[in-house]
């Protein structure tokens, strides 16, 4: 069940990274 923790604590961090670069994407 550890891949289940991982994916959780991947999946805010991949978001929060995403944002960033499209926000310096956008500038």
């Amino acid at each position: 069940m550890w891949w289940f923790q991982q994916g959780l604590s991947f999946l805010p961090s991949a978001l929060v990274i995403w944002t960033f670069a499209t926000f310096i994407f956008s500038y």
